[in-house]
């Protein structure tokens, strides 16, 4: 197979196959910074981040995938596949011995001695950093990091999953029915809760002149919940949202797929009927606790020179 039979010639990788991965990595990172949504959460993470190796780029940056040579990447090859942690995911209708049987096989040829993954956990911000680019767009991004003091495994994950649709995760959220739609100084606003890491960030796209207004708006809403101002009506509606896409999981096998990975990264395994119980327990006295722990760590803003 690819994976344990590259094609090799003289102990490196063919160099016209290398530069034609090259090409293709470099064309991924120039789109990324071409998508300025995905480009302005980039650089909150790298901000926000910066002394940790959650700031690094996924694929690397463009300075070293131009400085990789095809013995470079044959050694990184050869050391993937001694240390690299490995999860193989098999779905399907067929038992899965054979295909255990064959990676087995596969990886006994190795002196496997996989690395132990860890992550650093920032618990709380002290002074909130703002960063801001400028550049030629049409729409103005701003992007706030937060630190949550909750992470995978703490018992308060679920409540802090709840908060983070409350306020912005579902149709029914805070950001998207007040920022957005009663004040519109956003044309979208949403929050994401990164639970492995303990990083709750907020993402916005808007006009240059409504940027400070629409952060205002956001903390705004935030201290509303740090202070209970939270209705039955938005808990139940973000419990709901959140079961429904639970379930939707199983609707294709990536999603089967991306469920039990999560669930790999959460260290242990929870069906869906499981998890669903644990979000309908969620009181309204967790969801206030879990807001108050945010602190705001990092605001960067991408704006219209």
């Amino acid at each position: 197979s690819v994976i344990f039979e590259p094609n090799v010639n003289d102990g490196k990788f063919v160099e016209s196959e290398v530069e034609q991965e090259r090409r293709q990595l470099l064309d991924v990172i120039d789109s990324e910074f071409n998508d300025k949504r995905i480009y302005a959460n980039g650089q909150l993470i790298k901000n926000m981040c910066n002394n940790e190796v959650f700031g690094m780029k996924r694929y690397g940056t463009a300075e070293k995938i131009k400085a990789a040579t095809p013995e470079s990447l044959y050694n990184a090859w050869k050391n993937m596949l001694n240390t690299a942690v490995v999860e193989i995911m098999y779905i399907g209708d067929s038992p899965s011995d054979n295909a255990k049987e064959v990676f087995k096989n596969a990886f006994s040829k190795y002196d496997r001695q996989p690395a132990k993954i860890t992550t650093q956990i920032v618990r709380s911000a002290s002074e909130p950093k703002h960063v801001t680019e400028e550049m030629e767009l049409s729409q103005s991004k701003l992007v706030m990091g937060f630190r949550t003091d909750c992470a995978v495994p703490d018992e308060d994950v679920i409540a802090t999953r709840l908060m983070c649709a409350i306020l912005g995760g579902t149709a029914s959220s805070k950001l998207f029915c007040n920022v957005r739609e009663k004040q519109s100084l956003c044309y979208y606003c949403s929050s994401r809760f990164d639970r492995n890491k303990g990083i709750l960030t907020v993402d916005s796209g808007v006009e240059s002149e409504n940027i400070e207004k629409a952060e205002q708006g956001i903390i705004k809403e935030i201290d509303d919940m740090k202070n209970g101002l939270i209705t039955d009506f938005e808990i139940e509606a973000a419990k709901k949202a959140m079961i429904n896409m639970f379930y939707s999981t199983n609707d294709t096998v990536s999603g089967i797929e991306a469920w039990y990975t999560g669930q790999l990264f959460d260290g242990g395994f929870k069906t869906i009927e499981e998890l669903s119980n644990e979000i309908n327990a969620v009181t309204k006295e967790q969801i206030v606790n879990s807001a108050n722990k945010l602190t705001l760590d990092t605001v960067y803003t991408l704006k219209n020179k």
